[in-house]
């Protein structure tokens, strides 16, 4: 469906902008300013919100592998307490010095205010140039493509 479709739509608007905390621009991408309804979570049979994404990605000189998980276990019980986070993958690649995160929340509002959270507590413990991207999860297409099955079995489409 084209942009001008969907915007000529009643009860529609287009958002644009890029999400990311570090990019300039003002109009890398335009979505829907609602929830799909095929990708809604499902709790106790109501509709939660659209799941959403975040990927956290920055500089990062170490410790690495077993290191990295002795030295971060107390930020990852934090983090798994957090309100509207389903899961965190951690993410480490020591020949490019970077390391970072994915994140899978509830919902875009759970998503925002956790990343506005994570980068505030970031720079306070010294990182630099965060990279901060978010996206909406399409799980018609996830499913096709063999995403988790146990994921997937909390993001449940509304209407299959």
């Amino acid at each position: 469906m084209a942009l001008s479709s969907i915007a000529s739509k009643p009860n529609l608007s287009l958002r644009f902008g890029c999400k990311s905390m570090n990019c300039s621009c003002s109009a890398k991408s335009a979505q829907l300013d609602r929830p799909q309804l095929n990708n809604n979570i499902l709790r106790n049979g109501k509709i939660i919100m659209q799941p959403t994404l975040a990927l956290f990605s920055f500089p990062y000189a170490g410790p690495w592998r077993k290191e990295m998980t002795n030295s971060h276990i107390d930020l990852a019980q934090d983090i798994a307490k957090e309100e509207g986070i389903l899961w965190k993958l951690w993410l480490e690649n020591e020949e490019e010095q970077t390391a970072g995160g994915v994140y899978l929340f509830e919902d875009s509002q759970s998503a925002d205010q956790y990343c506005d959270k994570h980068k505030q507590r970031m720079l306070a413990m010294g990182y630099r140039d965060i990279e901060i991207r978010t996206f909406s999860i399409n799980v018609s297409l996830s499913r096709i493509t063999n995403a988790d099955p146990e994921m997937l079995k909390r993001i449940t489409p509304v209407f299959a």
